[in-house]
């Protein structure tokens, strides 16, 4: 209850912190990036979702408009001489892409924790210049969450978008499904491979698990942060027995797919 709290105990409290809020009255040198530490932030709010709602329904909201340049998950350097790093630099692997293997590895950890407390992470970026989505996509990659891109967070684009994902149905809850598991069942003349979108491998083992790994691979289940009705996963099958001969005329094979999630009215389905 120090850092969590119902919106209606807390509100006039986080409004006034809100309206309360100045500049910084340190100024930013001239040739420096502004000191801005995204990974940090994100982290921080990891843990505190990890501690007070783990497996229950919640989204972490990064709402970012600058490059990440201190503590970890460093995109770039403080020093603006030092430039931030391109498509050409990602390929070649030249010293301007040089955060980029360890800030994909800490960006990969968090969205492996978000996973496995049941939570989507959204990215929601309005900047002008590169904020590190190459670096950060992981976490919407792999938790189901968000990632709107827009010049300004009050452009129209970016205010409709956002309120889309609270838009609630005819009952009032919000169209959306929370922790998430999609489990796969089939015959055994057929092999799961694996599964491409935004979601993650639980590595549960079946008889059903084939050697080929395609995406999400090696298990027969998969986690989603979240999900709604235009969530995409491609499932990827091989049927063992490749011989006509080899298949009885008038067989079936069957494939069942088991979904569960949390509704936003906190049951299970």
């Amino acid at each position: 209850r120090r850092f969590l709290l119902p919106v209606s105990e807390c509100e006039y409290s986080l409004m006034n912190i809100l309206d309360d809020l100045q500049p910084d009255s340190w100024p930013i040198p001239a040739d420096t990036r502004p000191q801005r530490c995204t990974g940090v932030a994100l982290a921080v709010a990891t843990g505190l979702m990890e501690a007070c709602c783990v497996q229950q329904s919640g989204r972490i909201m990064l709402f970012v408009g600058g490059v990440c340049t201190v503590g970890p998950g460093t995109i770039v350097s403080l020093p603006l001489a030092e430039s931030i790093r391109h498509h050409l630099d990602l390929q070649k692997n030249s010293n301007s892409a040089r955060h980029v293997q360890k800030a994909l590895k800490f960006y990969s950890s968090l969205a492996q924790r978000a996973v496995q407390n049941g939570h989507a992470v959204d990215i929601l970026a309005c900047s002008l210049d590169q904020v590190g989505l190459h670096e950060m996509r992981v976490l919407c990659d792999r938790s189901g969450g968000h990632m709107v891109m827009s010049d300004s967070f009050s452009m129209n684009i970016f205010r409709d978008s956002f309120k889309k994902m609270f838009e609630p149905d005819a009952s009032g809850y919000i169209k959306q499904a929370f922790n998430g598991r999609v489990e796969i069942l089939c015959s055994k003349d057929v092999k799961i491979n694996g599964a491409i979108g935004a979601c993650t491998s639980t590595g549960k083992k079946g008889a059903q698990v084939g050697d080929t790994m395609i995406g999400e691979s090696n298990t027969c289940e998969w986690a989603f942060g979240a999900m709604d009705k235009n969530t995409t996963v491609a499932f990827y099958f091989e049927v063992v027995a490749q011989g006509v001969n080899q298949i009885p005329p008038g067989k079936q094979s069957f494939i069942q797919f088991q979904t569960l999630y949390n509704h936003p009215s906190g049951r299970k389905r």
